[in-house]
């Protein structure tokens, strides 16, 4: 390998999912050299992105991308993959504000092409190469990355930023060293485990699915996403007897997308501890249509279908048919580096910097929306860190973000812990109201017991 050389144009990306992909955007934008390594092949043409879970983008993230991309090659792409189902807005009222807030849906798979189409841009010019899978990235060394190819050579990539893309499970964080994760919240608290299950649905299905899924904007805040029908709704026994341990309900964000019914719900232990086979996908499948239970008729209920996919020629997916039913464990972790300094090597005057970002600063919070949403917030600091180099600026931002994203997260726990002890003293009453009534209903005599055969009272002193 050649000799450490001047790497203080060069940024290195480790993964490339949409904040990869946004981060390698803004280096290239900021005019700098950028080295992307992902483990996995990126565009339509070569398979793209293996799932198909939907994302929810507020308002801030979607005006980000349409800046980050271009507002009109935003909706073209949109327009032209037909997928205005992608943009469904969903107007919530805030407890707090009058407010109206709103989202954008769309898929991973859509997003990560539409950024995927803009990085092309740069690639063409040369500023930015995209090291194709399967390559190996093994170690760091000296402010450079190593990568190791197929044929067992070694290539080094010099850097002064490595962006740290890499997922909640930051590979690259660990191979810089030092870095701390840790868990900043109650486990207690929490349910940790989570399923997504993808549903075929036909176009009339999908048309009567509509008002359930995505009610009027004008119903309140409280009835979203679980609003009244007049379908049987799920009772707690049922859930406790399928291993559900808390006392309210689960939780559950249910999306359409095209012909596809995306269900992601949280999972009781039992079933998530489960070794993959059919029986766990069984259960997952008869937990999911339970859950769904709540807003939607059991008649549609009953005719989903998890969707299944053919075999295809790609290393990912191997199976002839296989069920889009996928579980993963939500443990909330953070790290409060939000930029690590790497120490100065000689004869390069300049600092190397270690960025983890998305996923790898912060563990995602599904059904608040927090992975890629922080994300995308944390990538639009890097356009003002690349071009003007000011690191405790972004440190602050980053702060910032992690600070707001906790407040909505332990606003959540808060209100999930009141809702459990609401529902524990809601079931403690009505036990006792029942143990009075039965006392009430039970004939004097079986009260105090039988009168015992050898009492005989005394007769009265004249």
């Amino acid at each position: 390998m050649p000799e450490y050389d001047n790497s203080s144009n060069n940024v290195v990306v480790i993964g490339l999912g949409p904040i990869g992909l946004a981060a390698a955007i803004e280096a290239c934008q900021a005019g700098l050299n950028v080295t992307a390594i992902t483990d996995r092949p990126l565009g339509k043409q070569k398979g793209g992105y293996t799932r198909k879970p939907i994302l929810r983008l507020n308002e801030t993230s979607f005006e980000y991308l349409e800046s980050l991309v271009g507002k009109n090659a935003v909706h073209a792409y949109l327009a032209k993959n037909k997928l205005e189902e992608f943009q469904f807005k969903q107007m919530n009222f805030n407890k707090n504000t009058t407010e109206i807030v709103t989202y954008y849906f769309i898929s991973v798979h859509d997003l990560e092409n539409l950024l995927y189409e803009k990085l092309k841009e740069y690639k063409k010019n040369n500023q930015i190469i995209i090291e194709e899978p399967p390559n190996q990235f093994t170690r760091i060394e000296k402010h450079a990355v190593i990568v190791q190819h197929p044929n067992r050579k070694e290539e080094r990539i010099p850097f002064q930023y490595l962006i740290g893309a890499d997922g909640s499970k930051h590979p690259s964080a660990d191979k810089v060293g030092g870095i701390q994760y840790e868990s900043t919240y109650d486990k207690s608290q929490t349910c940790t485990t989570h399923t997504a299950v993808e549903f075929s649905i036909d176009t009339d299905l999908k048309e009567s699915l509509i008002p359930f899924v995505y009610p009027s904007p004008n119903q309140k805040r409280e009835t979203l996403p679980f609003f009244q029908t007049n379908s049987k709704r799920p009772t707690m026994e049922e859930y406790l007897n399928v291993g559900w341990k808390l006392s309210s309900p689960p939780e559950a964000r249910i999306f359409l997308a095209k012909h596809t019914l995306y269900v992601g719900t949280e999972l009781p232990p039992n079933i998530f501890n489960l070794p993959n086979g059919e029986e766990k996908q069984e259960k997952i499948l008869a937990w999911t249509k339970l859950v769904l239970r709540t807003i939607l008729p059991p008649d549609k209920v009953e005719t989903l279908t998890p969707k299944q996919y053919k075999n295809k020629k790609d290393v990912y997916q191997q199976e002839k048919q296989r069920k889009q039913i996928t579980t993963f464990e939500v443990d909330l972790q953070q790290t409060n580096q939000a930029i690590v300094r790497l120490p100065q090597i000689p004869p390069s005057s300049e600092n190397a910097y270690f960025l983890p970002v998305g996923d790898a600063l912060h563990t995602p919070h599904y059904h608040l929306g927090t992975g890629v949403n922080d994300g995308l917030l944390q990538t639009k600091l890097l356009h003002e860190l690349f071009k003007n180099k000011n690191i405790a600026t972004y440190q602050l931002g980053v702060e910032k973000i992690l600070a707001a994203s906790n407040i909505r997260i332990q606003t959540y726990l808060d209100s999930r812990q009141k809702r459990e002890d609401l529902a524990t003293a809601t079931k403690r009453q009505a036990a006792s109201i029942k143990q009075f009534v039965t006392q009430l209903s039970t004939p004097f005599y079986e009260k105090r017991g039988p009168i015992s055969k050898s009492f005989s009272p005394k007769k009265p002193k004249r």
